[in-house]
């Protein structure tokens, strides 16, 4: 849950600095934004898709998988 927090305060704070980079017509800064965005997206991302592994690999062992227990019986 801690990541997903920071992943969106990082995205929120990468959005501003772009607006700023684009009001300054700054080419750095507008790096520095675009690098944020993109971290913030791939954590947010490998976050979600986490319980998707864990479920793929269960499931593709013949297992199966418990959701509410988030365990591969």
């Amino acid at each position: 849950m801690a990541i997903i927090i920071s992943s969106v305060l990082l995205f929120v704070v990468s959005v501003s600095v772009l607006m700023g980079a684009v009001v300054y017509k700054n080419i750095k800064l507008k790096r520095v934004g675009l690098f944020g965005l993109l971290v913030s997206c791939v954590l947010i991302g490998s976050s979600f898709y986490g319980d998707f592994w864990q479920m793929d690999g269960c499931l593709d062992s013949g297992g199966s998988y418990n959701k509410t227990l988030k365990v591969c019986e």
